[in-house]
């Protein structure tokens, strides 16, 4: 999950950072209700029950996911895994991706990647460098 910083690359997210106070007490309310903290960087990134709401369309509260816009992708895209999403958070910020848009998987290309780590992450977004 910090593949970024693994690299030794600086990665800032201003836009999220307002949503740090948020995560911040609903952890507090979790564990004031239910006794134990759950460990953020313990999350699993593979919750099938989570990729099928997804699917759905089921995504209003959930960060860069709950425009309408946004939904509607979601359940044409369909994700299967972590990586989907980041890469269709990815390619729809800045600015809106256009839904007559198409994704690829690329078979066939290759490019030239400064390291390992960086191959690796950009096989799992189709050579979308994502991360």
């Amino acid at each position: 999950m910090h593949g970024v910083e693994d690299l030794g690359l600086l990665k800032m997210d201003f836009l999220g950072l307002r949503n740090l106070p948020v995560i911040e007490m609903a952890l507090d309310l979790i564990e004031q209700t239910t006794g134990s903290r759950p460990d953020i960087d313990s999350v699993p990134l593979d919750d099938e029950p989570t990729f099928e709401m997804l699917r759905r369309g089921d995504s209003i509260g959930v960060f860069q996911l709950e425009g309408t816009a946004m939904r509607s992708t979601l359940r044409s895209l369909a994700p299967t895994s972590f990586d989907d999403v980041a890469a269709l958070v990815a390619l729809y910020r800045p600015g809106r991706w256009r839904p007559t848009c198409t994704v690829t998987t690329p078979t066939s290309r290759t490019a030239a990647s400064p390291s390992p780590t960086c191959t690796r992450m950009w096989r799992r977004s189709s050579g979308t460098p994502t991360a």
